[in-house]
Order: C-alpha cells, then structure tokens, then sequence
C-alpha cells in the first residue's frame, strides 16, 4: 500500500472483487482504483485437517495461469499486478522452489506465502 501513497492514488481507494477490467469473461480476484493494482489471489489450506471432499485444491496450472496472468495485465498497462498466496501444507512451495516463498513459522509446522509482484 506504500506505493500506492508514494504514487497519489486517491484514497479511498475502490475496490472491485471477482471483475472484468479487459473482459466479462477474465475475472481479476481484486481491482484497486480504475484498474491501477490488480491482484491475484491463491490459499491452499493444510489439507490434513479438512475431511475429503471438502477440500479445495489449487491446481499447479492454476499458479502457473495466474502468474501469467499479472504479465499479461501489466502489458495491458496496468501500473501495479501482484499475485498472492498462502501454501499451508508445502505442495506448492515444493513445487515452485524458484519463487520467492517466505517462511512463516507456526506452532506445529511451516506455512508458505508468496507475494510476486510483476
């Protein structure tokens, strides 16, 4: 939010979640302004705690078209794109070791957050 004071942005700021800002058919998760900061959003809970067929699941190709996704909104111009996630259980950190994971450290095991910013 630094650079969104640093740049002027008027406050407050407007928040669209789920919206067409190309098209009715690409939903961005959330849109700050009139299209100045776009963000994708991914959580992959630990999944040891939720019972089998309520588990969400964020499919490796999912983070692969969503980290395309903010390359392709700022080509389109957008000033700020970012893609957030929260890996719980580790699959997607383990799956992505080049990204720029942060450990965060809880009680009983490790969590993973991504903060990509295009």
């Amino acid at each position: 939010m630094q650079e969104l004071e640093t740049n002027n942005f008027s406050k407050p700021f407007e928040i669209k979640t789920n919206f067409g800002l190309f098209s009715t058919k690409q939903k961005i998760d959330l849109v700050l302004g009139d299209g100045d900061v776009t963000l994708e959003i991914k959580y992959e809970p630990d999944n040891s705690t939720i019972p089998l067929g309520r588990r969400p699941v964020v499919l490796p190709e999912n983070v692969i078209k969503d980290l395309e996704k903010i390359s392709e909104y700022s080509q389109k111009g957008v000033e700020f794109s970012y893609f957030l996630f929260l890996d719980e259980d580790g699959q997607h950190f383990r799956r992505f070791p080049d990204l720029p994971w942060e450990i965060l450290r809880t009680d009983k095991k490790n969590a993973y957050f991504l903060f990509y910013k295009n």
